[in-house]
């Protein structure tokens, strides 16, 4: 069980670690993980962030092919953390028109991307 400022669900190898560096650099923790089934078990050991950054899509299993799973995440998350900050960080947003995705934060990475981001993320949790 660990508290995180940040935990990010991103597949995309360089921008998990852009992330990692621009919190890093911010003064602000953040664990990444790259599929459903990793989400899934750090919410089981009781993981909590103060910030839950969620990409459109992602495998279901670690080095899977990517899905819709924004969704899935943001359930599952709700299944424990009724209360949690979520963002929807993707490229793809028009996409999730259709899907109720109340209370969540959309985030277009191609109008900000993560050195963007974390200065928003840091004022949401009052770390300035």
């Amino acid at each position: 069980m660990a508290e995180y400022d940040i935990i990010h669900v991103e597949d995309e190898k360089q921008i998990a670690a852009d992330m990692q560096e621009d919190a890093k650099k911010a003064g602000l923790s953040c664990k990444s993980l790259a599929s459903l089934t990793s989400l899934q078990a750090a919410l089981t050991d009781g993981d909590n962030a103060g910030v839950w950054v969620i990409d459109g899509s992602f495998p279901d299993a670690d080095r899977g092919r990517p899905v819709k799973n924004a969704p899935n995440a943001i359930e599952a998350i709700r299944a424990v953390r009724q209360g949690a900050r979520i963002i929807l960080f993707s490229s793809s947003l028009g996409s999730y028109a259709n899907d109720d995705l109340q209370g969540v934060e959309f985030v277009d990475k191609g109008e900000k991307y993560t050195d963007k981001l974390v200065p928003d993320i840091k004022k949401i949790l009052g770390k300035i």
